[in-house]
């Protein structure tokens, strides 16, 4: 629980009630209360426990508050009194072991969603997401491109694009690189590098396309069987925005050679 906090008094409430037919509702099972700072106690009954997020872990994203119903139980609600700062998203699960955890309820539920990596805003416009295990949703008149816990991701928004050109993009190939702490799009023949890390990054990146952005000074591009190919150099927490130079195309109609320097 506790996935988007309030923002200036981070959330707390009373997780309150389980029903059900052999759900702890009595006297006779006590529940354990276990927190991520290590926070422990043991309740009877139906009223569970408070859990509030002091000033010291307001900027954690992983408040939870897990209940040990001493066995298997059937459970078919779970009532969460909040507070006024309550938490703004939220998730429920359940385990057999206290290991392996299934969601079983989240809120709030949003009205569209795609995992197919991108969404068309009403024929306007367009975004394309890469690289990120999250879906794309739409609360209300919001956008989370990213519908989970922070996580790199790189967004690709295109004016004027249609759903079935965003279709064609998101199945497209991207460029390849070898290290994981860039990121990097095609676009319209503009290839765009993001170094995501705080160390300077020097590494391959293989490009899915006859078009040849130009390299960084020192860097030569080398044509291969399905692009070309550079080393990439990009400083801590830089990006950079490589608009096509050259396009090369061969005078008989045939394949221009791999290992062809540019």
């Amino acid at each position: 629980m506790g996935i988007c906090r309030q923002e200036s008094s981070g959330s707390s409430g009373w997780a309150s009630r389980l029903t059900g037919s052999d759900a702890a509702a009595s006297d006779d099972v006590a529940s354990r209360i276990t927190t991520p700072s290590g926070k422990a106690g043991t309740v009877h009954g139906d009223d569970l426990a408070r859990l509030h997020r002091g000033p010291g872990d307001r900027s954690r994203v992983d408040s939870w508050l897990a209940v040990d119903l001493g066995g298997t139980r059937t459970v078919d609600r779970l009532t969460l009194r909040w507070e006024a700062a309550a938490g703004r998203a939220y998730t429920v699960q359940g385990s057999a072991d206290g290991q392996e955890w299934t969601d079983l309820a989240s809120w709030p539920v949003p009205d569209v969603t795609s995992r197919g990596g991108r969404l068309d805003v009403d024929g306007r416009a367009g975004f394309v997401v890469r690289s990120s295990a999250h879906p794309v949703a739409v609360y209300g008149d919001t956008i989370v491109l990213g519908d989970g816990p922070a996580a790199p991701l790189l967004v690709e928004a295109l004016p004027g694009a249609f759903a079935e050109t965003l279709r064609e993009l998101s199945a497209s190939d991207v460029p390849q690189f070898r290290d994981d702490a860039l990121r990097a799009a095609l676009t319209e023949d503009h290839l765009s590098l993001f170094n995501l890390s705080d160390q300077r990054v020097t590494t391959r990146v293989d490009i899915p396309s006859g078009a040849l952005p130009h390299p960084p000074l020192r860097s030569r591009q080398t044509l291969t069987a399905h692009g070309s190919s550079f080393e990439a150099e990009l400083d801590a927490a830089t990006a950079a925005l490589l608009p096509p130079r050259v396009t090369l195309h061969p005078l008989d109609g045939g394949r221009l050679p791999a290992g062809l320097l540019a």
